[in-house]
């Protein structure tokens, strides 16, 4: 039900946005004008060590407002979807707000765009993945990150240089309020929740149960009691 339920909030989601089935009938209207871009990127960390995604294999997905599924995966780094249009030949798909890229993968994985305000306090259109409902109005999203680390020369003759590599993914919690249409990051502590919500009382919360705020179903179970 608590499925079913979420992906309802999805499609009003995308609904609100204002695109219509006719105007993306066919890839071409949703793939980057510049179809360069994923090549030069590949030129550009070729001798990289890791990996900028978060799997490694394209997965067949299902993007909102297209009848024909994709092979599709997500670059974490730098926050692209990658669509295989044919063996070797890849494109990234046009950002959209609202746009719903789904994994159908053994247990499906959504990836919806939204606007947030990144670090440098710039808006931008970014992919979040879908961690649960909260409430009518209220949806957890997960954000995927992949940062990349430059070679670093050793300090001394007893060390080793470091190669130039991506780091492994960090992941952030948002709140998305769909009446406000803004997303809302989520405490990483409990010392956090207790102070972005002074009104809850959360220090006989967390003493009524074991809740490990790495763990996503507690996360869910503690937002939720904050947005009650």
């Amino acid at each position: 039900m608590k499925k079913i339920l979420f992906f309802v909030f999805l499609a009003i989601l995308w609904s609100n946005t204002g695109f219509s089935q006719e105007s993306m009938a066919n890839a071409s209207h949703i793939l980057n004008n510049n179809s360069t871009l994923y090549d030069k990127f590949q030129q550009g960390f070729a001798n990289a060590k890791g990996t900028p995604y978060i799997q490694e294999e394209y997965t067949l997905a299902s993007i909102s407002g297209l009848t024909t599924n994709y092979m599709v995966k997500y670059n974490a780094f730098n926050d692209e979807m990658e669509l295989l249009l044919e063996a070797k030949k890849v494109n990234y798909i046009q950002k959209e707000k609202g746009l719903v890229v789904t994994l159908k993968t053994n247990t499906p994985k959504a990836y919806v765009c939204l606007g947030y305000n990144d670090d440098q306090k710039k808006y931008r259109l970014g992919y979040f993945a879908s961690a649960g409902v909260i409430k009518e109005g209220y949806l957890l999203f997960l954000k995927e990150k992949i940062s990349f680390q430059e070679a670093k020369p050793p300090r001394s003759g007893y060390e080793r240089p470091t190669p130039a590599g991506f780091k492994q993914p960090t992941y952030t919690f948002f709140v998305w309020e769909s009446a406000a249409e803004q997303l809302i990051e989520v405490p990483r502590t409990k010392i956090g929740f207790i102070k972005m919500f002074p009104q809850r009382n959360l220090r006989e919360f967390f003493k009524s149960g074991t809740y490990d705020l790495d763990v996503e179903e507690d996360l869910l179970q503690v937002v939720k009691y904050c947005y009650e």
